[in-house]
């Protein structure tokens, strides 16, 4: 089954859409609002491709339920990069980096998501350099724990 999108529904809590992850703490609630307005629910069932590897694509993805799996081919074979609980941000490298997506990311279960357009999240966020620091923190720890698992 491919991936589903869908507005958020109205009565949905900004906790429950933004599932608890840190980097949205540093944003007030107004951000949070535009954040929300802006935002999908995303269900992808378990095998399904959410994001491809080489793809020009600007999502960002918060994940609510389940689990992803990241990888990428290097030398030919395809690497695991890690897995993506509930609360992990993902997407946001080929976002802040104006390229083409470096990783792929497969559900390894059910999963619920949200998804944000990646220059207007990217605008909000820039009002909160809290959250942008944030978000830099966890590309930086991302990249230097990818970069081990490729060259190994």
């Amino acid at each position: 089954m491919a991936v589903q999108r869908r507005p958020v529904p109205t009565e949905m809590s900004q906790d429950d859409l933004f599932a608890g992850s840190m980097l949205f703490q540093a944003i007030d609630d107004a951000g949070c609002q535009e954040l929300k307005a802006m935002a999908e629910v995303v269900t992808a069932e378990a095998g399904d491709v959410v994001i491809e590897e080489g793809e020009a694509d600007e999502a960002i993805y918060l994940v609510r339920e389940g689990h992803l799996v990241a990888s990428s081919h290097r030398s030919g074979e395809e690497v695991e990069l890690g897995k993506l609980e509930p609360g992990a941000i993902f997407g946001e490298v080929a976002e802040l980096g104006q390229t083409k997506r470096t990783a792929s990311v497969k559900a390894g279960s059910d999963c619920a998501l949200t998804r944000f357009p990646g220059p207007a999240f990217m605008a909000v966020l820039g009002r909160f350099p809290n959250a942008m620091q944030t978000l830099t923190s966890i590309m930086l720890q991302r990249a230097s724990a990818n970069i081990e698992k490729t060259l190994s």
